[in-house]
């Protein structure tokens, strides 16, 4: 889930997923939630090693380097506030993708540096193989999953958001 800096106004207290399944404690451990000095959900970001977070450019976009550095992120937890178990760190500093243009969508990646490194949760390795990083069609045939028979719930969400846009790296709630 990733929340621009419009969207940042209050926090909600229920964000779901159209056809997801709730994660056990520990299943995505280097997953990490995303906050400003003010509690606020900000956006995700994933750890890729024992000081760097894998992060979208829009979430940070714009931000002096002042704010940033009052983020923190919550790994570990299947909540935004921690609890049993989560490593919470604060942010030293933010990279963000020198092509990156708010306008469109590509080059929408940033490198978060934490103040202290991580060292009880395995970060997410990125693929160094570079048929990986190729765009060749699959060679299977493995058939195709179909769409998910959930139909979106019919009570009111707790805030005005209405839809996910995919945007290559993550969903941001429009």
């Amino acid at each position: 889930m990733v929340l621009n800096n419009v969207q940042r106004k209050s926090p909600a207290k229920h964000l779901y997923i159209v056809g997801g399944t709730p994660a056990l404690r520990g299943e995505f451990p280097a997953l990490g939630a995303m906050r400003d000095d003010s509690g606020v959900l900000v956006c995700g970001g994933t750890l890729i090693a024992p000081s760097h977070v894998l992060t979208a450019a829009h979430c940070l976009s714009g931000l002096r380097p002042e704010v940033v550095s009052r983020y923190s992120l919550i790994f570990n937890s299947l909540t935004w506030n921690g609890g049993t178990g989560s490593v919470a760190r604060t942010v030293k500093r933010a990279i963000i993708h020198e092509n990156w243009n708010p306008v469109g969508t590509k080059n929408d990646i940033a490198i978060v540096v934490l103040n202290s490194p991580i060292t009880t949760i395995a970060f997410t390795k990125l693929p160094t193989d570079s048929t990986a990083l190729t765009t060749k069609k699959p060679t299977t045939k493995r058939p195709t999953t179909k769409l998910p028979t959930t139909k979106r719930p019919t009570t009111k969400a707790p805030c005005s958001c209405t839809c996910w846009v995919w945007l290559g790296l993550g969903f941001r709630l429009c």
